[in-house]
C-alpha cells in the first residue's frame, strides 16, 4: 500500500463584509444540518426506530432530501457536517461500551458547526508565492442556484513553533 500524506492548512481569508456574512451564513447551515440530524433522530426514537447513525445512512437521507434544503451548503460540506456526527456518535458508543457511563451520545444544537472542503471541492488560485502584499485567491462554491460562492483574497498565516 503506497503512503499517504494528509495535510491540513489554514489561509487567512480577507473578505468583504458581504462575503463575511456568507461565510458566517455556511457556518450556520452547517448548525442546521447538525440540528436536522438531532431532530430526525429523536423523531425514529419516539417512534420506537433505531437511530440514523452510519455515515452512509445519512448520506441516503441527505440525498433524498434535495439539493438547496440547506442554503448556500453544497452537499460536500452537508457531508461533512455528517461525517462528524457520525464519528461523535460512534465515539460515544466505543466509550459507552468500554464502561465509560458518563460518556454521551450527540444531543445538543450547535449554531456553528466547521465545513471541511476536500482536495477537487474549492480553489487555490496563486497561493504558491502569496505574501501579505501580494495575496492568492480562494473560492469555495455554494449549493447550485442558492446564491454562488464564497471567495476572497488569501494571504500566509503566521504559525508558531511546533
Amino acid at each position: 500500500m503506497p503512503r499517504v500524506v494528509h495535510r491540513t492548512a489554514r489561509v487567512a481569508v480577507r473578505v468583504t463584509p458581504g462575503q463575511r456574512r456568507r461565510c458566517f451564513g455556511l457556518l450556520r447551515c452547517a448548525g442546521d444540518v447538525w440540528a436536522c440530524v438531532l431532530e430526525v433522530n429523536a423523531w425514529r426514537r419516539r417512534r420506537g426506530d433505531a437511530p440514523l447513525v452510519g455515515y452512509q445512512q445519512l448520506c441516503r437521507e441527505l440525498s433524498g432530501s434535495g439539493p438547496g434544503t440547506f442554503g448556500d451548503l453544497d452537499s460536500v460540506g452537508a457531508r461533512s457536517v455528517l461525517r462528524r456526527f457520525s464519528d461523535a456518535w460512534f465515539a460515544a458508543a466505543k466509550r459507552r461500551k468500554d464502561g465509560d457511563v458518563s460518556a454521551r451520545f450527540p444531543r445538543r444544537r450547535r449554531g456553528l458547526v466547521p465545513v471541511r472542503w476536500y482536495h477537487g471541492t474549492f480553489t487555490l488560485d496563486g497561493l504558491a508565492g502569496a505574501s501579505p502584499d501580494r495575496p492568492g485567491h480562494i473560492s469555495v462554491v455554494g449549493a447550485s442556484g442558492a446564491g454562488g460562492a464564497v471567495s476572497g483574497r488569501a494571504g500566509p498565516v503566521d504559525h508558531p513553533a511546533v
